[in-house]
């Protein structure tokens, strides 16, 4: 219809500029700030899923970084434990050295001087070890959280353990004497970290006998054990009776005759019997296992077999040398680097339900021989225990890697996912920009047009004049 008050195709031209203006204003605002979604209206759902996309990708960019303080703690927790184990090496080279009787007391004095400088240092590295102003392994810094993923609960625990001196150490339990009787059935029970192992019965009920049962599964507990028989006689009534042949027999074998103490005085006498008796004692170890001394001060003789093997006293008249007729039994001692418990239901060994104690580091000395020997076991249970607790945090820190490797991976692939969200598509948006470029001057040209429609109409009106 062709008419003057309403021109139809103007509108029509004028709306479709005004679209395509507006298409326009789009385009070089998304080309502008490289964002396809600029406001809530360029796409609602889309935005709310790149905001969500966003603060995933922000989490988990620092979940990274908290990962990488994790492994940074663990890498310092584990050179510090490395420096332990040298040290410690160091120990028990020098308790190996000392447990030789060849040292002197000037010897061992040396020695256990030049250890106590060596656990001081153990001590030092423990308690001063620090990652970020905290203390990490003197046991004070316990289970510590992670935060690892970029949601709550997404966590990772790590414990740093105690490597001071008196945390460290080998665990010992010292039974009571032997009952002599072999062991039946499963023997010994030992159980360590949840795991029981038997050690079955055994000839005899010697202490050696249950000792060696034990070290015979020592690869699968990490338990072993020593032996000992030890009888301390009563003093000595003077040093002037004699000893004919047969009056003492150690385990069957028969010590001799002794003679009795010379000396000024009824003291020196007594001194000088008690040193022929444990000379004559001495004479037959080969033969009987079993060791003497003599202690001047209290007059009473000390037998020993350092196996554990009994010791068996008779004779006519070993009172004479302050011994007593009888079979004394040994009594056995158990060392390991962890916690363990022993059981023994017909309690023959000794050991059923013994205290379990830890010979700590700190406590331990080279002053003696038999110290040393006890240190080359108490450090042996430091260093395993020093190197359990490296294992482990070597694995949390293996964890740790594995964390910021997953989460890197994570942080890339959502990033691109919301890179298609949220990203303005350049090859996509110029080349839509250019068609609107074109269709708003085309547009422009058709309002021009319209416009001129209406004069169409004085024409017809001319033609009436």
């Amino acid at each position: 219809m062709l008419g003057i008050m309403t021109n139809n195709a103007s509108i029509i031209a004028q709306n479709a500029v005004a679209n395509t203006q507006m298409a326009i204003n789009t385009s070089v605002q998304r080309l502008s700030t490289g964002m396809k979604l600029n406001s809530a209206q360029d796409d609602p759902a889309g935005l709310g899923i790149a905001a969500r996309m966003t603060a995933q990708v922000n989490g988990i960019n620092q979940a990274v970084q908290n990962a990488n303080y994790g492994v940074s703690l663990t890498q310092t927790a584990g050179g510090a434990l490395t420096q332990v184990t040298k040290v410690l090496q160091q120990v028990r080279q020098l308790a190996v050295e000392a447990a030789n009787a060849s040292n002197s007391a000037t010897d061992l004095s040396g020695l256990n001087t030049e250890a106590q400088q060596l656990i001081a240092q153990v001590q030092t590295i423990a308690t001063q070890t620090q990652f970020n102003g905290q203390n990490i392994l003197d046991g004070t810094f316990g289970t510590a959280t992670f935060q690892v993923g970029a949601n709550a609960g997404q966590t990772l625990a790590a414990t740093t353990g105690n490597a001071q001196t008196s945390a460290i150490g080998g665990y010992t339990a010292t039974g009571s004497a032997t009952a002599g009787t072999a062991l039946a059935g499963t023997g010994i029970s030992i159980t360590v970290n949840g795991v029981t192992t038997n050690t079955g019965a055994t000839a005899d009920g010697q202490a050696s006998t249950i000792a060696t049962s034990i070290n015979a599964v020592t690869n699968t507990t990490g338990v072993s054990a020593t032996a000992a028989t030890s009888i301390l006689g009563s003093a000595i009534a003077n040093g002037t009776t004699a000893i004919a042949a047969g009056g003492v027999l150690i385990n069957g074998t028969d010590i001799g005759a002794v003679a009795v103490g010379t000396g000024g005085t009824n003291a020196i006498k007594l001194a000088n019997f008690g040193a022929n008796v444990t000379a004559a004692i001495n004479a037959v170890t080969g033969t009987t296992g079993v060791t003497a001394t003599f202690n001047i001060s209290t007059s009473k003789i000390t037998l020993s077999n350092t196996t554990g093997a009994d010791i068996i006293v008779a004779g006519a008249s070993p009172g004479t040398a302050g011994l007593s007729a009888a079979t004394t039994h040994g009594i056995i001692t158990t060392y390991g680097s962890s916690n363990f418990t022993l059981v023994d239901a017909s309690t023959n060994s000794g050991l059923n339900g013994a205290a379990v104690s830890l010979n700590a580091l700190s406590s331990a000395s080279l002053t003696t021989v038999s110290n040393a020997t006890a240190m080359i076991s108490t450090v042996d249970g430091a260093l395993a225990q020093v190197n359990s607790l490296a294992a482990s945090i070597g694995a949390i820190s293996a964890r740790f890697q594995s964390a910021v490797a997953t989460l890197q991976t994570q942080s890339q692939y959502l990033t691109q996912a919301r890179s298609a969200v949220q990203d303005t598509n350049f090859a996509q948006t110029t080349a839509e920009l250019s068609q609107e470029d074109v269709l708003q001057q085309a547009g422009t040209a058709m309002v021009a047009q319209a416009n001129q429609a209406p004069s169409q109409v004085l024409t017809l009106l001319q033609k009436l004049a």
